[in-house]
């Protein structure tokens, strides 16, 4: 633990933060009264630890199935942004060869950089009389407000304090509640001992498996469109990528454009996926560094967390990345630029990126130990050059060099195939843009990211700022993370009314808990937790909101497939199930295929993405309208 003693710290600061420190943020103010008059040491609890292993098993960046932070989504880390540098609008800069008071602490301090002083305003918050007096006024005004608000709540005072000393508390979990526990377990009933044994032995998935549900399912649909070959993103987070492709693939297998054993290469965009990237990490480093030595007030800590690049680069992504990478560098098929070795197992080209990314970050902070001169910049673009490169070799040696242009044979359908037939064949040559725009006519700026976030309202349009894998041309669309909040009943209709127009829908969901690989079906009961864990009558009745649930990362968006039929017997009822298209192989679910059940839909499903001619008029005007402007993947759940 480390205290922190300092005369900049007054009486009420200690009281904030020893209010910010407790989580329970009602009593705040209660709590700051109880501790006016006897202000204490401070103490600081140590930072967890954070390991990105660029080793995700499912798509959308969760490395290791369920990690992390959204998008981020997806653990999606957006990247370093521009505006998110905390660059003070009003920058005095420092005198040339002195560097700012930021890095004093960081080992980059020169030995002839004199000692920083505390500023103004840091000396104005020091103790002084006149500050004691005014805060003792305020302290009582509260207190006396504070008085009348918990009054007309029936919450008396001294209830506050029972609760306060609570808080203070701190137990160990006591050697007789283990005994008692223990004892507990011996006397369980049979049938809850026998499941234990089941699942230390069998796993729980299989002893915990719902057969009720198993027995009703069906793996019928009414609509469907058809399917390609199933693919495998293996052990790679590429899962964003796979649902695209997979997408416009059997978009053309209902027009009759490809034979069915046709599949796009999944890694010509994962190329520039890590690319982009790369790229996007490295120039907002640069514009950092440069900001930095110009005398920009940027904490170390702060400055450290944007300058790392463990977690700026990564598998996982969004839809919007992949408009963006098919809009820049079109589509090949997938002969062209097959998978790879690291492209189907990611961990090892992560750690060399990674490390290439480390070295360049390193020469720029070189490069700010120098004194400035007009050629900073200057020597700083070139840095950048030579590390984009070293990318560029990095990337081709891992995963191949994508192809300028390539030859696209289409033969003519055979007739009779049962007799000697000529088969006329035609061949084009294209390059990826041109495959792209004229022959599979794919428009990115076409599509529509539908919501079904629980804290954003209905019918209205967002948009994160800045959040685009890389940098658009002049005059090309951004395509950042932009939504319409539709709801769940409303997102069930525009996939239905996809797939009736042959287009399969990519979506993106919480993926892990209530499914079962197995069967591929996907229910919110198929386990039955609350028997097999021998839960009491008031223990089964517990749950817990979707609302919370997000807030509290236990559902998040990680993993992205395609939609490609739906199940309603009943027009008259509502559906039933989602057919899914998922990208791990045909060893899992039925050959590849699984099963979504509409509560579990309801649930666990964000977003999905469907063409803007499904929208219905007051969508279409809302999309094309004004959105509301998020600064940070944070605000979107």
């Amino acid at each position: 633990m480390k205290k922190i003693s300092s005369p900049e710290f007054n009486s009420w600061t200690r009281l904030a933060l020893i209010a910010s420190s407790l989580t329970l943020q009602a009593l705040t103010p209660v709590f700051a009264i109880e501790l006016a008059e006897k202000p204490a040491a401070i103490e600081t609890l140590p930072s967890g630890i954070g390991q990105n292993t660029f080793d995700p098993a499912i798509g959308m960046g969760i490395e290791d199935p369920l990690k992390t932070p959204l998008p981020l989504p997806l653990n999606v880390s957006a990247p370093l942004r521009e505006d998110s540098l905390p660059v003070t609008t009003s920058v005095t800069p420092t005198k040339v060869g002195v560097q700012s008071s930021n890095l004093l602490d960081s080992g980059f301090r020169r030995n002839d950089e004199p000692e920083q002083l505390p500023s103004p305003a840091s000396q104005n918050n020091a103790l002084t009389s006149s500050n004691i007096r005014s805060g003792v006024k305020a302290s009582r005004k509260r207190k006396s407000a504070l008085r009348k608000k918990f009054a007309s709540k029936n919450i008396a005072l001294g209830q506050l304090k029972e609760m306060l000393k609570v808080t203070k508390e701190r137990k160990d979990i006591p050697s007789d509640w283990i005994k008692k526990m223990q004892e507990e377990n011996a006397k369980a009933a049979p049938e809850v001992q026998r499941l234990r044994d089941a699942v230390e032995n069998l796993g729980f998935d299989k002893v915990a498996l719902n057969r009720k549900i198993v027995a009703e399912h069906n793996d019928h649909y009414t609509v469907k469109v058809p399917d390609g070959l199933i693919t495998d993103q293996a052990q790679s987070g590429r899962c964003w990528i796979f649902a695209g492709l997979n997408a416009i693939r059997s978009h053309l297998l209902v027009e009759k454009k490809l034979p069915k054993d046709f599949e796009f290469s999944e890694n010509y965009i994962y190329f520039f996926s890590m690319l982009e990237q790369s790229n996007s990490y490295m120039e907002k480093t640069l514009r950092l560094t440069l900001a930095q030595m110009a005398g920009a007030d940027i904490p170390e800590q702060t400055f450290r967390g944007l300058i790392t690049p463990m977690d700026k680069i990564g598998d996982g992504g969004w839809f919007n990345w992949f408009q963006f990478l098919v809009s820049k560098y079109g589509l090949i098929p997938k002969r062209m630029m097959s998978n790879t070795a690291s492209s189907q197992n990611s961990a090892r080209l992560g750690s060399e990126l990674q490390s290439s990314l480390s070295l360049y970050a390193s020469e720029l902070m070189n490069l700010m130990r120098q004194k400035p001169s007009v050629d900073t910049a200057k020597k700083a673009a070139e840095i950048k050059e030579r590390a984009r490169t070293r990318i560029w070799k990095i990337l081709s040696t891992h995963l191949g060099t994508p192809p300028k242009e390539f030859e696209f044979r289409q033969d003519a359908k055979v007739e009779k195939p049962e007799e000697v037939s000529k088969i006329p064949a035609t061949i084009t040559r294209y390059t990826p843009l041109e495959f792209s725009k004229d022959f599979i006519q794919f428009n990115p700026a076409d599509y529509v990211t539908a919501t079904n976030y629980s804290r954003k309202e209905n019918g209205k349009v967002y948009e994160v700022e800045n959040s685009a894998i890389g940098f658009s041309e002049p005059g090309e669309p951004a395509f950042n993370h932009r939504f319409i909040q539709t709801g769940a009943e409303r997102m069930a209709e525009l996939v239905a009314a996809s797939i009736n127009a042959g287009h399969p829908v990519w979506f993106g969901s919480q993926m892990g808990r209530d499914t079962d690989n197995a069967t591929g079906i996907m229910h919110p009961d198929i386990y039955d937790r609350k028997n097999v864990y021998g839960f009491s009558d008031a223990e089964k009745k517990e749950t817990i909101s979707r609302d919370a649930a997000t807030y509290l990362g236990l559902r998040e968006l990680n993993h992205a497939m395609a939609f490609t039929g739906y199940d309603r017997p009943d027009e008259k009822a509502p559906l039933v199930k989602f057919r899914v298209e998922n990208s791990w192989g045909d060893t899992v679910g039925t050959k590849g295929i699984y099963h979504m059940y509409l509560d579990w839909f309801k649930e666990n499903v964000y977003q999905v993405i469907v063409h803007k001619k499904f929208l219905s008029n007051f969508e279409k005007k809302a999309w094309d309208g004004k959105a509301k402007k998020l600064k940070d993947w944070d605000d979107v759940l």
